[in-house]
């Protein structure tokens, strides 16, 4: 079971003003989980308009004014987003997204973040239903909970073949081979659906615990709720660079935990997290 951080008191959240300080946020290159909101406009207009989540440690400060650049494949679903979203329909623009900082306790739940696609699912309706990772406003204003609006088959849960004409295929079969082929095939598709009513089971279960809340229909960044910090920033502009976009990026809020934050560095306990490549990760502690 993963750890993560708890819903703050009103108290216990910062809010970083001074420009030189919100660089500070990001002066160590933490591990960030980068979020948009469905207001981000789809990187295909007929798209559906929804919220992502992926990770991304590829970002440094460049000045002392809150300013920083960040690096992410051309290849990711948010990344096409935000890219497109800067362009929408012919004029560059300035994109809002945000950078929530995991913590210790919190590297499987990142890896599981950088493991699904939201171009194949609802990224974060499966990682709220999965992992209980929590979603917000940035800043803790409001609690979020995100929508489910498909029925995931988990992959481990079948191995369907890619050979179901293999019968038809052979030139000398007996009847046994064929009914065993045939008996396969039916054990397949059983657990196929049963795999999809157990998901069904699982989004009717997360209706009803959203059936007791009084919801409305939030478009705007979204952060999360379960990291010690929130970088909310502007895409101002975007570079090409060796199969990646190279976005530069201006803080326009920041927002901490009372305990990670003494007013002029970034630094608390759980740590939070510097990735070292190959699924592996270090914590970042002040020496002092």
């Amino acid at each position: 079971m993963s750890f993560q951080l708890g819903w703050p008191n009103n108290e216990d959240i910062v809010q970083v003003k001074e420009r030189q300080l919100l660089s500070r946020m990001l002066y160590t290159n933490p591990v960030c989980l980068l979020s948009i909101g469905e207001d981000v406009t789809g990187y295909e207009e007929e798209e559906e308009a929804k919220s992502n989540v992926q990770t991304v440690s590829w970002l440094t400060p460049v000045d002392n004014n809150a300013n920083f650049v960040m690096s992410l494949n051309q290849k990711r679903y948010t990344a096409k987003k935000l890219y497109n979203a800067y362009h929408h329909k012919g004029r560059k623009q300035p994109v809002t997204a945000v950078l929530s900082v995991p913590v210790k306790g919190m590297e499987n739940v990142v890896l599981k973040i950088g493991s699904l696609s939201g171009n194949k699912v609802n990224k974060p309706a499966l990682l709220e239903a999965e992992t209980n990772l929590q979603f917000c406003t940035p800043g803790w204003r409001h609690k979020l909970h995100m929508k489910v609006d498909e029925v995931i088959v988990p992959s481990n849960s079948f191995n369907p073949t890619s050979d179901y004409a293999y019968a038809h295929q052979q030139k000398e079969i007996d009847d046994k081979s064929v009914e065993s082929r045939v008996n396969d095939l039916q054990d397949e598709l059983r657990q196929v659906r049963e795999a999809v009513m157990m998901s069904k089971r699982r989004i009717d279960n997360i209706h009803n615990r959203l059936s007791q809340w009084d919801t409305v229909k939030y478009i705007g960044p979204v952060a999360i709720a379960s990291c010690c910090a929130h970088v909310v920033f502007e895409v101002t502009q975007i570079d090409v660079l060796s199969g990646h976009w190279l976005f530069h990026c201006t803080i326009k809020e920041g927002f901490v935990r009372n305990k990670y934050w003494n007013r002029k560095n970034f630094d608390g306990f759980p740590p939070y997290l510097s990735f070292l490549g190959s699924q592996q990760f270090a914590h970042v502690e002040s020496a002092s």
